[in-house]
């Protein structure tokens, strides 16, 4: 997690006709992106934010807007990065409460969760400590 706070990977949005459900939505997610853009000034939320502004109705502009930003940033990062320990984190915290993985240790907790992932079998231990440092830290705060 950043120093910064928090990525948001959830929103809602409603409206009384499709009109306005579409437009909330969109609302939402610029909200949602801006945030984790300043959290972790990824080139990919700005993408994301284009692709969804209206633009008075020309949708290429935010496509072309977004497909150059992506060209910027070749490496994953930021949000990206972040997005991935969230639903890690989320992963972690679900086997907690499977009935088959209650009186699992912590340690295989996270082995499992680096193997739902996908983390190579060959980085698995050094993902596993970095995810203990994030259970840790999120627990202090």
């Amino acid at each position: 997690m950043s120093k910064k706070g928090r990525i948001q990977t959830r929103g809602a949005a409603w409206g009384s006709n499709s009109e306005d459900l579409e437009r909330n939505m969109r609302k939402s997610i610029i909200e949602q992106q801006w945030h984790n853009f300043k959290v972790t000034n990824d080139l990919e939320c700005l993408a994301q934010i284009c692709e969804k502004a209206d633009y008075f109705g020309n949708k290429e502009i935010g496509a072309t807007i977004a497909r150059k930003l992506r060209s910027l940033s070749r490496r994953k990062k930021g949000y990206g990065v972040e997005l991935e320990w969230e639903w890690a984190l989320k992963f972690y915290d679900f086997l907690g409460k499977e009935s088959d993985w209650k009186g699992a240790s912590n340690e295989a907790r996270r082995h499992r969760v680096a193997e739902i992932t996908g983390v190579e079998e060959a980085q698995r231990e050094k993902w596993c400590e970095s995810l203990r440092k994030k259970l840790d830290a999120r627990a202090e705060g």
